[in-house]
């Protein structure tokens, strides 16, 4: 079972052992950080980090697994990048030596690491949690990029290990989890598991028919069934699940952009008005431009792509106008009643969406 926890001063040898012995079996690995014993990090960093409640320990099977130094001091030369986030150094928590150590490498704990980081973030209040890797370790890089990280820039930086070095800087915006919007009573906001029991109430008992025909649903779900998936889909860091809200706060459509892939910079979008009286009023339209604004603006997404069947021409009109661009057709794919019906493949770049 993995834990993460604040350090206490007392486990500073346990500490320094840690990382003794990471550096020592990194040494002829290809990709690396470039540390080097009692250089960095130091006795003192770590006994600093220790008495401040700034060190955390990941532990798995009771030994210490990973660690890393959570603060707000960055280095001086972050002030250079242009960050996707506007923030102030005292709304950043910046992350010093992270690492996990090799005989607990393909477990996801560095993953795991990194969600608890930005959930510390978000638990303060802070807009952003920003890092840097020496340029050339992959692996550290696309573990930020899954976790969701956009990559801000590089910088030649100093450090104690590395001397002057190439590093390349990774920030993930925390404030993209509060995001929203409102047009005229109605409004778009990321979900939260608190919504996930209306989620089903308001839609899904029951789910109407017509709208399962035009999105390939089934009609029938079951109350855990929609409860778990919802709360499911918040925790996950690759997708972004938006609901719509009616005036009168009930939650009447899901606007999403879901499985993405960070390294790639894509992903995949579906939206959905539950109730056929709630069409037609531009709402889908509006959350549309709202959800690609995000990906494109915020998110730092490429690429934005969907399908939609040939027999639901609504959608196949609020997407032209939203501007995807149809890529191909997989013709009879799939079935509306007796008759067969086209897939229609539709995408959106960054460069057309500006």
């Amino acid at each position: 079972m993995f834990g993460i926890r604040i350090g206490n001063i007392e486990e500073l040898g346990k500490v320094k052992d840690f990382y003794d012995s990471l550096i020592e079996e990194i040494q002829d690995a290809e990709y690396k950080p470039g540390w080097k014993k009692d250089i960095y990090p130091t006795l003192e960093m770590l006994r600093e980090a220790l008495e401040k409640g700034e060190l955390y320990i990941g532990e798995e099977e009771g030994q210490t697994a990973a660690c890393m130094i959570l603060n707000q001091t960055c280095n001086e030369r972050y002030q250079e990048i242009s960050w996707p986030t506007k923030a102030g150094e005292d709304q950043v928590l910046a992350v010093h030596t992270f690492g996990v150590h090799p005989r607990f490498f393909g477990r996801g704990l560095g993953r795991k690491m990194m969600e608890e980081t930005v959930k510390i973030a978000a638990d303060r209040g802070l807009k952003a949690v920003r890092l840097d890797v020496l340029a050339g370790n992959l692996p550290a890089e696309k573990l930020y990029q899954r976790v969701g990280f956009q990559y801000a820039g590089s910088l030649n930086i100093f450090y104690e290990d590395t001397g002057w070095a190439d590093f390349n800087l990774y920030e993930y915006c925390v404030s993209h989890r509060n995001k929203a919007y409102e047009k005229d009573g109605y409004s778009l906001r990321l979900a939260r598991k608190e919504d996930a029991e209306e989620y089903y109430k308001n839609n899904f008992h029951p789910f109407d028919p017509e709208i399962a025909r035009l999105t390939g649903s089934r009609t029938d779900f079951s109350h855990d069934e929609v409860v778990g998936f919802l709360k499911k889909c918040v925790e996950d860091k690759d997708r972004y699940d938006f609901l719509i809200f009616s005036p009168q706060g009930k939650i009447i459509g899901e606007s999403v952009l879901n499985e993405i892939d960070w390294e790639l910079r894509k992903a995949n979008f579906r939206i959905a008005v539950f109730h056929p009286e709630d069409c037609g009023k531009g709402i889908g339209s509006w959350a549309i431009k709202h959800t690609l604004d995000f990906a494109f603006r915020e998110v730092k997404l490429h690429r934005v792509e969907l399908d939609v069947f040939s027999f639901n021409p609504r959608a196949i009109r609020a997407y032209e106008k939203a501007g995807f661009r149809r890529e191909g057709v997989l013709r009879d794919a799939v079935k509306d009643g007796d008759q067969y019906g086209d897939d229609i493949l539709m995408a959106i770049l960054e460069e057309e969406w500006r």
